[in-house]
């Protein structure tokens, strides 16, 4: 590995480590949205304020290949009403690349019930040049 990029690598993990105890090796569960609040108009429409809108859905995610698209809502996971936005990361953050998370989904009048397999995610990846 180049000198620069050993370095780096180095002090990322290191900083990683400082930050919460997490290291390179470790693969945290991932599902491949990005979340924002319901739009206040939205809420109304639907008679509901819990849940979170997809804003984004990161190609060839689980999100994505389980059919989960940008505007649709997420109402309840793991059969529990999802409360605010920090709720859906904090149950990834509990489960394991491979396993199962349970989501209630709503675009436009209709409800679906998912079964997404989360993918896996490196909590650090490390540079390496190519040929290395």
């Amino acid at each position: 590995m180049h000198p620069k990029l050993n370095a780096m690598a180095i002090v990322g993990s290191s900083l990683l480590s400082w930050l919460g105890g997490v290291h390179a090796a470790e693969e945290t569960a991932f599902l491949g949205v990005q979340l924002v609040p319901i739009p206040e108009d939205l809420a109304a429409h639907l008679g509901n304020t819990e849940g979170a809108m997809i804003a984004e859905v990161s190609p060839e995610s689980p999100a994505a290949r389980a059919g989960l698209k940008k505007h649709d809502v997420v109402m309840s996971v793991a059969g529990e009403s999802l409360k605010g936005l920090g709720a859906l990361r904090k149950k990834i953050r509990e489960m394991q690349p491979g396993e199962e998370l349970l989501l209630s989904s709503r675009r436009g009048g209709e409800t679906k019930e998912l079964k997404v397999p989360l993918g896996s995610a490196q909590a650090s990846p490390v540079l390496q040049p190519e040929g290395e």
